[in-house]
C-alpha cells in the first residue's frame, strides 16, 4: 500500500494531500488544464450531481449499478427529522438514518457527464466543440486503495463532439500527447485495449460492441494502473441527447486522467522526495 508523511488515508476510501504532495497535486490540475486548452478546449465548471432526467438517458444505472452514490436527505416531515436527532446516531462506523426522502439525483461518476447536455447542434462543416471539465468524481468499489482506487477523486477530462473524423483526430493526438508526457515524466507506460466495468457484462449491448469494435484505450502504468484513458462513444451521447452535426447525430470522444492515480504513479516511479520529482512545465510545453 502507497504511504508518505504528506498523505492521509480515510478508510472510506478517500484520501488527503498536505505539504509538497499538495503541492504538486495542484501544479499537475494547472498543467492539464494548459493542455486542455491548448487543444483548443474550453472549461465547463460543473455541479456534482446528475438529475434523474440525464440518469434516464445515459442509462447509467442499467450499465454501472453496483458504482452508484446517491446524495440522501432525510424526509423532511417533523416527526421522522425529531426521531432522527433522538436516536444513537452514530453506532460504529456508520450513520443510523430514519425515513429518506425521494432521491433524484446521483453523485458524479464520471466527469464528462455533465458536458453531454450542454452540447449544441452545429451545421455541416463547422468545427467540433471541445470542452474540459475537472470535477471530484465518486464509485462505490467494492475495495479501495491509497490514490489507486477511491471512492472520491478528482477526474479531468477533455470532450470532442462532432464528425467522427473530427474526433478520431482529437483521440489520436491526445495519445501521441499523453505518450509524450509520460517520457518527460520517466513514467513507462503502454497503451492497451480495455472495456468498461459493466454490470453483468455478457448481458450488456455497449459490453459486447467493445468486444467487438474496440472503443476504449487506457495508458497503464505498471501493467495494471490506468492513470489515462481515450474513449471513442461513436454516437452513443449524440443520439441519446438528439446533438446533431450537420444532418447526422454527432459523434463524441474524451480523454480522462485520474489525478490520484497520477500521483501513485510518480510517487512509485520517482519515490518520496517530492522535489526531485520531474516538473510537470516541461512535460506538457513539450507535449502540447
Amino acid at each position: 500500500m502507497i504511504e508518505h508523511d504528506d498523505l492521509h488515508w480515510d478508510g472510506t476510501g478517500q484520501s488527503y494531500l498536505r505539504g509538497e504532495m499538495a503541492d504538486y497535486f495542484g501544479d499537475l490540475e494547472a498543467a492539464l488544464l494548459r493542455l486542455a486548452r491548448s487543444n483548443g478546449c474550453r472549461a465547463v465548471y460543473p455541479a456534482s450531481t446528475l438529475p434523474a432526467t440525464v440518469l434516464k438517458k445515459l442509462d447509467y444505472l442499467h450499465s454501472f449499478p453496483q458504482h452508484a452514490t446517491f446524495p440522501c436527505c432525510l424526509e423532511s416531515n417533523h416527526a421522522n427529522v425529531e426521531a432522527f436527532s433522538k436516536q444513537k446516531i452514530v453506532v460504529d462506523d456508520h450513520i443510523n438514518v430514519t425515513q429518506l426522502a425521494r432521491i433524484h439525483s446521483l453523485l458524479l461518476p464520471a466527469a464528462c457527464y455533465t458536458i453531454y447536455p450542454t452540447l449544441h447542434a452545429r451545421p455541416s462543416g463547422a468545427p467540433p466543440q471541445l470542452l474540459t471539465v475537472q470535477t471530484r468524481c465518486f464509485r462505490n468499489e467494492k475495495h479501495y486503495m491509497p490514490l489507486e482506487r477511491q471512492w472520491n477523486f478528482s477526474m479531468r477530462e477533455l470532450v470532442c463532439a462532432g464528425t467522427e473524423a473530427q474526433v478520431e483526430a482529437f483521440l489520436d493526438r491526445l495519445q501521441r500527447q499523453i505518450a509524450a508526457i509520460c517520457i518527460a515524466l520517466q513514467l513507462p507506460v503502454r497503451f492497451a485495449s480495455a472495456t468498461d466495468p459493466f454490470f453483468n457484462p455478457e448481458q450488456n449491448p455497449q459490453y459486447v460492441m467493445q468486444r467487438v469494435a474496440p472503443s476504449k484505450t487506457e495508458a497503464l502504468y505498471g501493467d495494471t494502473l490506468a492513470i489515462a484513458s481515450l474513449n471513442f462513444h461513436r454516437q452513443y451521447f449524440g443520439e441519446a441527447f438528439e446533438i446533431r452535426h450537420g444532418d447526422d447525430f454527432c459523434f463524441t470522444g474524451c480523454v480522462a486522467f485520474g489525478l490520484e492515480r497520477w500521483m501513485a504513479a510518480l510517487l512509485r516511479q520517482h519515490g518520496g522526495n517530492v522535489r526531485k520529482w520531474p516538473r510537470l512545465d516541461a512535460a506538457i510545453a513539450g507535449a502540447a
